[in-house]
């Protein structure tokens, strides 16, 4: 089984989506899916520095950031604990963070588990611990807490390695018609768009054809 997820690393309902994945599939403990991800930036134009959080929450939700806040903890708190938005500074510029779970993808050899690891990692560091994962000591760090050299880290994202690649496939996906995320594709048939609640993903973890010889 294969399942593409589409996502942005800043994106506190992919976060959520993910982790609800997550608990599917522990609802299904013969499945064991390879994992692709697909980057989606939600601010391709952002300045490198961010942009201060405040006004990104206020130009979204016409000059009410309280009511995303408050509808998005509201909505998460079966997953209490995800989510501080009071250590939270900047919405950052995903577009390195994007290059370091792309470069993660290439150092493994099995069933991108390193990837999952390293985006559960980005996840809980930006939006549980207020890290800006624009920064690259900050996404280093990150990495070396899922067993990836600290220092290779530190020199790839000085690099401008995948930085062409993240925005090829950033518009792919966009000229496929996915304007909102995430979106879990599975086996390339089957695909389920936002932050569901596991039990919306068990129905194409049993349909799918190769999950059923899993």
């Amino acid at each position: 089984m294969v399942i593409e997820i589409i996502a942005d690393l800043v994106c506190p309902w992919c976060y959520l989506g993910l982790r609800r994945l997550q608990r599917a599939l522990a609802m299904r403990p013969g499945r064991h899916p390879t994992i692709i991800w697909r980057p989606f930036l939600l601010n391709p134009d952002a300045p490198e520095e961010g942009i201060p959080l405040p006004l990104y929450l206020s130009a979204i939700s016409g000059g009410d950031p309280n009511r995303i806040i408050t509808n998005l903890l509201r909505t998460a708190a079966p997953d209490d604990g995800l989510f501080d938005y009071s250590s939270i500074d900047v919405m950052p510029n995903s577009i390195d963070a994007h290059r370091l779970v792309q470069w993660a993808g290439r150092r493994e050899c099995d069933d991108g588990a390193l990837q999952l690891r390293l985006a559960t990692a980005l996840y809980h560091g930006y939006f549980g611990l207020g890290r800006d994962i624009a920064r690259h000591a900050v996404l280093a760090e990150l990495a070396s807490d899922v067993g990836i050299d600290r220092m290779d880290a530190r020199v790839y994202l000085a690099s401008d390695d995948d930085r062409l690649s993240v925005l090829k496939d950033h518009q792919r996906v966009r000229n496929l018609g996915i304007k909102g995320v995430p979106c879990f594709v599975v086996d390339g048939r089957y695909a389920l768009s936002g932050a569901q609640d596991p039990e919306m993903f068990l129905p194409l973890l049993d349909l799918s054809p190769l999950a059923a010889s899993a």
